[in-house]
Protein backbone atom coordinates (compact mmCIF):
# COMPACT_ATOMS: atom_id res chain seq x y z
CA UNK A 1 0.00 0.00 0.00
CA UNK A 2 2.78 2.43 0.90
CA UNK A 3 4.60 1.65 -2.35
CA UNK A 4 1.42 2.50 -4.29
CA UNK A 5 1.19 5.87 -2.53
CA UNK A 6 4.78 6.63 -3.44
CA UNK A 7 4.10 6.06 -7.14
CA UNK A 8 1.07 8.38 -7.33
CA UNK A 9 3.13 11.61 -7.20
CA UNK A 10 5.51 10.14 -9.78
CA UNK A 11 2.58 9.49 -12.10
CA UNK A 12 1.55 13.15 -11.87
CA UNK A 13 5.13 14.26 -12.38
CA UNK A 14 5.40 12.01 -15.42
CA UNK A 15 2.21 13.46 -16.90
CA UNK A 16 3.45 17.00 -16.41
CA UNK A 17 6.69 16.14 -18.19
CA UNK A 18 4.81 14.57 -21.10
CA UNK A 19 2.21 17.35 -21.39
CA UNK A 20 3.96 20.59 -20.57
CA UNK A 21 1.82 23.60 -19.74
CA UNK A 22 1.02 25.45 -22.96
CA UNK A 23 2.62 28.85 -23.37
CA UNK A 24 0.39 31.87 -23.48
CA UNK A 25 0.19 33.31 -26.94
CA UNK A 26 0.22 37.07 -27.08
CA UNK A 27 -2.71 38.41 -29.07
CA UNK A 28 -1.64 40.53 -32.00
CA UNK A 29 -5.18 41.76 -32.56
CA UNK A 30 -5.11 45.44 -31.70
CA UNK A 31 -6.76 48.46 -33.20
CA UNK A 32 -6.16 52.19 -33.04
CA UNK A 33 -8.25 54.70 -31.15
CA UNK A 34 -6.98 57.94 -32.55
CA UNK A 35 -3.22 57.26 -32.34
CA UNK A 36 -3.33 54.87 -29.38
CA UNK A 37 -3.32 51.08 -29.47
CA UNK A 38 -6.47 49.53 -28.08
CA UNK A 39 -7.71 45.98 -27.59
CA UNK A 40 -9.28 44.62 -30.74
CA UNK A 41 -12.76 44.34 -29.21
CA UNK A 42 -12.92 48.14 -28.77
CA UNK A 43 -13.02 48.60 -32.55
CA UNK A 44 -14.78 45.39 -33.54
CA UNK A 45 -18.54 45.40 -33.12
CA UNK A 46 -21.30 43.19 -34.48
CA UNK A 47 -25.03 42.75 -34.18
CA UNK A 48 -24.69 41.10 -30.78
CA UNK A 49 -21.60 42.91 -29.44
CA UNK A 50 -21.55 46.68 -29.00
CA UNK A 51 -19.10 49.01 -27.24
CA UNK A 52 -20.24 52.03 -25.28
CA UNK A 53 -17.86 54.77 -24.30
CA UNK A 54 -17.86 57.75 -22.01
CA UNK A 55 -15.45 60.56 -21.22
CA UNK A 56 -14.34 60.45 -17.60
CA UNK A 57 -11.19 61.68 -15.90
CA UNK A 58 -11.89 59.24 -13.07
CA UNK A 59 -13.35 55.85 -14.00
CA UNK A 60 -15.77 54.66 -11.33
CA UNK A 61 -18.46 51.99 -11.11
CA UNK A 62 -21.06 54.65 -11.85
CA UNK A 63 -19.19 55.67 -15.01
CA UNK A 64 -18.91 52.00 -16.03
CA UNK A 65 -22.68 51.70 -15.67
CA UNK A 66 -23.15 54.81 -17.79
CA UNK A 67 -20.88 53.48 -20.54
CA UNK A 68 -22.67 50.12 -20.39
CA UNK A 69 -26.00 51.92 -20.64
CA UNK A 70 -24.77 53.69 -23.78
CA UNK A 71 -23.72 50.36 -25.25
CA UNK A 72 -27.03 48.75 -24.32
CA UNK A 73 -29.01 51.51 -26.03
CA UNK A 74 -27.00 50.96 -29.20
CA UNK A 75 -27.53 47.20 -28.89
CA UNK A 76 -31.29 47.76 -28.57
CA UNK A 77 -31.27 49.97 -31.65
CA UNK A 78 -29.38 47.37 -33.69
CA UNK A 79 -31.54 44.46 -32.56
CA UNK A 80 -34.76 46.39 -33.21
CA UNK A 81 -33.61 47.27 -36.74
CA UNK A 82 -32.57 43.70 -37.49
CA UNK A 83 -35.87 42.41 -36.07
CA UNK A 84 -37.82 44.82 -38.31
CA UNK A 85 -35.90 43.46 -41.29
CA UNK A 86 -36.70 39.91 -40.23
CA UNK A 87 -40.39 40.66 -39.74
CA UNK A 88 -40.47 42.21 -43.20
CA UNK A 89 -38.92 39.04 -44.66
CA UNK A 90 -41.60 36.99 -42.89
CA UNK A 91 -44.33 39.23 -44.37
CA UNK A 92 -45.51 40.39 -40.95
CA UNK A 93 -47.03 43.80 -41.67
CA UNK A 94 -49.49 44.38 -38.82
CA UNK A 95 -48.21 47.59 -37.16
CA UNK A 96 -49.56 46.66 -33.72
CA UNK A 97 -47.92 43.24 -33.83
CA UNK A 98 -44.63 44.74 -35.03
CA UNK A 99 -44.72 47.36 -32.27
CA UNK A 100 -45.51 44.70 -29.66
CA UNK A 101 -42.59 42.50 -30.82
CA UNK A 102 -40.17 45.45 -30.90
CA UNK A 103 -41.16 46.47 -27.36
CA UNK A 104 -40.54 42.92 -26.19
CA UNK A 105 -37.15 42.94 -27.96
CA UNK A 106 -36.27 46.14 -26.10
CA UNK A 107 -37.35 44.71 -22.74
CA UNK A 108 -35.53 41.43 -23.38
CA UNK A 109 -32.33 43.26 -24.33
CA UNK A 110 -32.42 45.41 -21.20
CA UNK A 111 -32.80 42.37 -18.98
CA UNK A 112 -30.54 39.89 -20.79
CA UNK A 113 -27.65 41.93 -22.18
CA UNK A 114 -24.43 41.28 -20.32
CA UNK A 115 -21.59 43.60 -19.50
CA UNK A 116 -18.48 42.38 -21.25
CA UNK A 117 -14.96 43.68 -21.23
CA UNK A 118 -13.89 47.09 -19.96
CA UNK A 119 -10.94 49.25 -20.93
CA UNK A 120 -9.82 52.73 -19.93
CA UNK A 121 -7.66 54.88 -22.19
CA UNK A 122 -5.88 57.26 -19.81
CA UNK A 123 -4.52 59.54 -22.51
CA UNK A 124 -8.02 60.41 -23.81
CA UNK A 125 -9.81 59.78 -20.50
CA UNK A 126 -12.24 57.45 -22.28
CA UNK A 127 -13.86 54.41 -20.71
CA UNK A 128 -15.02 51.63 -23.05
CA UNK A 129 -17.48 48.95 -21.96
CA UNK A 130 -18.94 46.08 -23.99
CA UNK A 131 -22.60 45.06 -24.06
CA UNK A 132 -23.10 41.49 -25.27
CA UNK A 133 -26.22 39.55 -26.20
CA UNK A 134 -26.11 35.78 -26.58
CA UNK A 135 -27.14 35.10 -30.20
CA UNK A 136 -28.63 31.68 -29.56
CA UNK A 137 -30.71 32.85 -26.61
CA UNK A 138 -31.98 35.85 -28.58
CA UNK A 139 -32.93 33.55 -31.43
CA UNK A 140 -34.93 31.32 -29.04
CA UNK A 141 -36.63 34.39 -27.63
CA UNK A 142 -37.66 35.65 -31.07
CA UNK A 143 -38.81 32.20 -32.06
CA UNK A 144 -41.15 32.17 -29.05
CA UNK A 145 -42.67 35.49 -30.15
CA UNK A 146 -43.07 34.82 -33.86
CA UNK A 147 -45.39 32.03 -34.85
CA UNK A 148 -44.32 30.93 -38.31
CA UNK A 149 -42.92 27.95 -40.16
CA UNK A 150 -39.62 26.88 -38.54
CA UNK A 151 -37.71 26.72 -41.82
CA UNK A 152 -39.00 30.16 -42.85
CA UNK A 153 -37.98 31.52 -39.45
CA UNK A 154 -34.47 30.04 -39.73
CA UNK A 155 -33.92 31.55 -43.17
CA UNK A 156 -35.24 34.96 -42.18
CA UNK A 157 -33.22 35.01 -38.93
CA UNK A 158 -29.97 34.00 -40.63
CA UNK A 159 -30.43 36.55 -43.42
CA UNK A 160 -31.33 39.34 -40.99
CA UNK A 161 -28.85 38.71 -38.21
Amino acid sequence: MRKALLFVPLAFLGCSLINPTPKKIQSTHVCKVEKYEAPYWVCCQSTFVVVGKIYTPNPTMLKEEEAFSNAMMELIRKLENKTKTMLNKLDINDKKEIEKILNQVKDYTIVHSMEGKKWYLKELKMLYVQAVMERGEFKKFLKSLIKTDEKKFEIAFNESF
